[in-house]
């Protein structure tokens, strides 16, 4: 009885969130063996990390310091909490969201993080599934749960890995997915809000406003600016400007050594240079973005 209301909240809350008619609160989508299949590879992935002495969630042991340093008054950028790729480079509204794990100790606020992910792995490939149904297949299968697992088990080694580190990518993809669903809904201020969070946690995904600016949802791009704006001066209003200016400036010097620290593999300067160009400047890659995004454009626009 106790837990009574804040159940019927969460379900109310997530049919604001789902508006679609995709079947996503059926009775049944707890009790399948897709979500079956999950719960049993998230309490092995657990479970064998805690016997092996493997359980450090890396990236959440980052996020926790940096969020407890910021608590304290000491430093958030520029220094390493952590072997490798130890610093936080994260914005500083995203501190707001590790917060409430500092109540915890390490140990059972990483235990409480896992369960998050692993719920919020669970739930992107729902949402994965209602927009792939909504947007290609107008039918519904009798077996999708069974083609969930299909699809669940080739990621299987990725999955342990996100849940073993404890990054946050997970939760922007599902963020993003929501987003794209409440768009294709109509529903244009919770997608930006959804979009504008992840563009604050990484600010390259502003490139997922190009299909707004194309389809001219310029309502939307004000939501989104208007979110940004918003969440960017939630830390002057807690740390006051000084303070917040040095954040954001340590922030973006953070993400500059990270950039040139460790180069990414998968990125088009890289490629260019691996396979092509060994000598090639690196600001060719965006020479070829823009002139690939306006042709993206005029093709649109002429057809």
């Amino acid at each position: 009885f106790a837990i009574s209301p804040f159940r019927h909240f969460a379900i109310s809350l997530f049919y604001y969130l789902c508006p679609m008619k995709t079947g996503l609160l059926k009775k049944n989508i707890l009790f399948n063996g897709f979500t079956l299949l999950v719960v049993l590879v998230c309490l092995l992935t657990i479970t064998l990390n805690m016997i092996n002495g493997r359980f450090w969630l890396s990236d959440f042991h980052v996020y926790y310091s940096a969020a407890k340093n910021f608590l304290s008054g000491g430093q958030v950028y520029l220094v390493s909490f952590d072997s490798g790729s130890g610093f936080y480079k994260y914005s500083p509204v995203m501190l707001l969201f590790f917060l409430p794990f500092c109540i915890f100790s390490f140990k059972v606020a990483s235990i409480i993080y896992f369960i998050l992910l692993s719920i919020t792995f669970w739930y992107a490939f729902i949402l994965i599934r209602d927009l792939l149904k909504f947007c290609f297949f107008r039918y519904t299968s009798r077996k999708e749960y069974l083609l969930l697992s299909l699809s669940f088990i080739p990621i299987v080694i990725f999955l342990s890995r996100e849940l073993s580190l404890g990054n946050i990518n997970i939760i922007i993809l599902m963020l993003c997915c929501l987003a794209a669903k409440r768009y294709l809904s109509g529903k244009d201020f919770a997608a930006s809000l959804f979009i504008s969070i992840a563009i604050i946690a990484k600010p390259y995904f502003l490139l997922l406003l190009i299909p707004l600016v194309i389809r001219r949802k310029w309502k939307a791009l004000f939501w989104v600016v208007l979110f940004l704006i918003a969440g960017m001066a939630i830390p002057f209003l807690l740390t006051g400007p000084s303070k917040s200016i040095q954040l954001y400036s340590d922030w973006f010097n953070t993400m500059l050594i990270h950039d040139s620290a460790f180069p990414s593999r998968n990125s088009l300067e890289y490629i260019l240079q691996y396979y092509l160009f060994p000598s090639l400047p690196g600001f060719v890659q965006y020479l070829i973005l823009a002139i690939v995004c306006a042709s993206a454009v005029l093709f649109i626009r002429n057809n």
